[in-house]
């Protein structure tokens, strides 16, 4: 003889979970939507050479707009969640100065955003472009600056911002006009070729 429940019980109790329980889930349903994110890179100005762009940074979000905020230093979080505490600003990264711009390598839909995703497609990402300043999963990496160092790089910039300012201009300038110097010398290789063998 068999003792299990039948089904008008079953889903009696089913429903009345699905109830009880209908607002979390509809929150959380919510606020999984809301996603907007996946693996990120910042490129930014090499701390020696201002004409050198560099891999800064890689990571991973669920949201591109709040992490972007964050790195810079432009939002507010508060200090242990309740909302009586004053809001504290967080602490720019120190890269932040060097010119960043970030670009969304691996931009997922919101249903594929979680943590068991995006880990393994960061890794592949730091494995790829070797960032200066990641610290976790980059200890094999030459090139990589420590966040003690780049803390005390920020430090020097920021005692000589003036100097530093026009540095920045010219470097910039002089990786412009290499740049366009070598388009002209192909484009002129291009002509001549053509020219000769027609």
């Amino acid at each position: 003889m068999s003792h299990s429940l039948p089904w008008p019980v079953l889903g009696f109790g089913l429903l009345t979970l699905l109830m009880v329980f209908s607002g979390p889930i509809r929150r959380w349903y919510g606020k999984v939507r809301r996603r907007r994110g996946g693996v990120y890179v910042w490129r930014v100005d090499h701390h020696h050479n201002r004409a050198r762009r560099v891999t800064g940074y890689v990571g991973e979000t669920v949201s591109y707009y709040f992490r972007a905020r964050q790195h810079m230093g432009t939002t507010y979080y508060r200090i242990d969640g309740t909302r009586s505490m004053a809001p504290r600003r967080a602490a720019a990264q120190p890269w932040s100065d060097l010119n960043p711009k970030m670009y969304k390598v691996i931009p997922l839909p919101w249903w594929l955003c979680w943590k068991w995703v995006l880990r393994p497609l960061e890794t592949l990402v730091i494995f790829a472009t070797w960032p200066v300043y990641n610290d976790a999963k980059n200890r094999w990496n030459p090139r990589r600056i420590d966040k003690r160092q780049a803390q005390i790089h920020r430090l020097q910039r920021d005692q000589g911002r003036s100097y530093q300012v026009v540095r920045v201009w010219t470097a910039h300038l002089f990786r412009r006009a290499v740049l366009l110097m070598t388009g002209l010398i192909l484009m002129t290789a291009v002509y001549g070729w053509l020219v000769i063998f027609r």
